[in-house]
């Protein structure tokens, strides 16, 4: 074997550096960076989630204290065949009116709940005392659903409005 020159020599460690140097980057390094990247990324995915799930639960927090405050206000569902509740409730809504008339027609059953379905044409003498009268419809204390509205004024300035109301109730048993 022949004697390396000096130069030889040179050249042959500097390249033993840059295949330890280039070893250690490619195999240490970047698989270290890249690991390091990863989690980071997953910490904040994890931070974001958890900041959600906080708001999420100051939410939740909010509600359980809102509903503990108004537990008293919430609306029952009276027992079925409670037209005679109905039709002393709607009275008294509806005694502000000049004119009303109420048509029932036939009810419907599904899963223990009756829905009886009520319309309700009505006159008054402007609108600001068809919205009050529409308010108290609304605000019940019995379950009510507003479903359908309609506004006409008549030559004589009056307010007719009809109003087609969902009343639900709960059965015992169902009767269909």
């Amino acid at each position: 074997m022949k004697k390396l020159s000096t130069r030889e020599q040179v050249l042959i460690v500097c390249l033993i550096i840059v295949v330890v140097v280039s070893g250690y980057v490619l195999f240490f390094n970047m698989p270290i960076s890249n690991q390091i990247e990863n989690l980071k990324n997953q910490i904040l995915s994890q931070q974001n989630i958890n900041d959600q799930l906080d708001e999420k639960l100051v939410r939740q927090k909010v509600m359980l204290k809102e509903l503990s405050n108004k537990e008293t206000n919430f609306n029952y569902m009276p027992q079925y065949d409670n037209i005679q509740a109905i039709m002393v409730d709607l009275h008294s809504i509806l005694t502000d009116s000049e004119e009303y008339a109420i048509t029932f027609q036939s009810g419907a059953s599904e899963d223990n709940i009756f829905r009886r379905r009520v319309t309700i044409p009505f006159t008054c003498s402007s609108y600001a005392q068809t919205w009050q009268i529409l308010k108290r419809l609304h605000d019940s204390p019995l379950r009510v659903l507003l479903t359908d509205l309609q506004f006409s004024q008549r030559e004589n300035e009056k307010i007719t409005t009809t109003v087609v109301m969902t009343f639900f109730e709960y059965q015992k048993d169902n009767l269909n």
